[in-house]
């Protein structure tokens, strides 16, 4: 039987995915990498919305400074 899982949670994988991708791949654009988790999180565009507000928005870490993650 297959595991349900609810909607803020496959945000929240997401979220991850897009940090740990932008850490591995850091010249890769920021618009192709919400795209990959849009499709393998398969997100709805509102929640692909609410992705890409979220990782714009997130504080960043001492790896990827802030000009990286805006960067289009």
């Amino acid at each position: 039987m297959p595991t349900i899982i609810h909607h803020s949670e496959l945000v929240r994988r997401a979220l991850i995915y897009l940090d740990e991708a932008g850490m591995r791949c850091p010249e890769k654009q920021v618009t192709l990498l919400l795209d990959e988790a849009g499709m393998r999180f398969n997100l709805s565009p509102a929640e692909a919305a609410d992705l890409e507000r979220l990782f714009r928005h997130a504080p960043c870490g001492p790896e990827q400074p802030a000009a990286a993650r805006d960067r289009n």
